[in-house]
């Protein structure tokens, strides 16, 4: 079979782009004094988890960046794959991806692209290797659209898959730095968001070179996301809870900028009044609080590295 021929660039030019040596705490401080100091004094806040397990529950395994990586994945009801399936792009290879997943006991299966997934200025087609002709089996794949998933137990949970990100090269699906994709694309009944990069501040880089636009997306819906699964960052491996309550709304604005130092003593504040009606038994403990509104945000990288060659485990939620 006649292979895709992908024109790339030299590893090194974006090396460190997913794993670069991380900042000192003195390098990240003088980036930004009152971002370091939000994000430490946010460490200190009650911890949270906005999905308890249950019968009715949905398990949901994530991945992304496998780069031709074929880990061991968990039993699961929902696979969710966000992007950098491959190591180079190539038909053979995303076939080869595909066949994988189809082979997953997986009841539903959903992908999204990525930056290597179709780069038309790079791709020199040969006949029968176009997206087109891959084989999907019971795969399905989202491209700025929604699927919705149903279960036995009359569960329900619509899905939207996005493959942008920020531009860092010439590589696909990427937006300026300044461009706003999100704003007013994903539907208001959407449960949970599958994209390729990460929300600013959230399971990135200690220089935050995710996307604040999506962080924003995130947290200015009026209908709560349930999940939202990303990769792209690897060294962003992990899961975060986050509650739709005053200390998350002050750590946003203030790490987006839209805030200064009275809102940080403002924060402060808040987070001291939590631990002081916990102590005081007003709010009981800790895992009472799970049952507000939140968000769980994931980042599922599998390799290590740039295309490293050892593979992390798939992140499970439970929803």
């Amino acid at each position: 079979m006649s292979k895709v021929v992908i024109s790339r660039p030299i590893v090194s030019e974006y090396s460190g782009f997913w794993s670069p040596k991380p900042l000192t705490l003195w390098q990240q401080f003088w980036k930004s004094p009152l971002n370091e100091l939000t994000r430490r004094l946010y460490a200190w806040r009650i911890p949270f988890s906005p999905h308890l397990p249950s019968k009715e529950s949905v398990r949901i395994v994530c991945i992304s960046d496998t780069h031709d990586l074929q880990p061991e994945l968990a039993d699961g009801d929902v696979l969710l794959h966000a992007g950098d399936l491959t190591g180079n792009g190539s038909f053979d290879a995303l076939q080869a991806q595909l066949d994988w997943l189809n082979k997953q006991s997986h009841r539903y299966k959903v992908v999204i692209a990525d930056d290597d997934f179709n780069r038309p200025d790079h791709l020199v087609r040969a006949p029968g290797c176009e997206r087109k002709d891959l084989r999907w089996g019971s795969i399905t794949y989202l491209q700025d659209n929604s699927t919705t998933l149903k279960f036995p137990n009359g569960r329900q949970l619509n899905i939207y898959g996005s493959p942008w990100t920020r531009q860092f090269g010439t590589w696909a699906f990427q937006y300026p730095p300044i461009r706003n994709v999100f704003a007013g694309t994903i539907p208001p009944d959407t449960d949970i968001l599958l994209t390729h990069g990460p929300p600013k501040y959230h399971l990135d880089l200690s220089d935050a070179r995710g996307c604040p636009f999506l962080a924003r997306e995130i947290w200015s819906r009026p209908a709560p996301l349930k999940l939202v699964v990303f990769g792209h960052i690897h060294e962003g491996h992990g899961r975060e809870d986050l509650a739709f309550d005053n200390v998350q709304a002050l750590k946003e604005e203030l790490l987006l900028g839209g805030r200064g130092i009275l809102s940080f003593f403002q924060l402060t504040i808040t987070i001291l009044m939590e631990w002081l009606m916990l102590m005081l038994a007003f709010t009981g403990h800790p895992e009472d609080r799970n049952a507000h509104e939140g968000v769980t945000l994931v980042n599922a990288a599998i390799a290590k590295g740039l295309r490293g060659k050892d593979a992390r485990s798939p992140i499970v939620v439970e929803i």
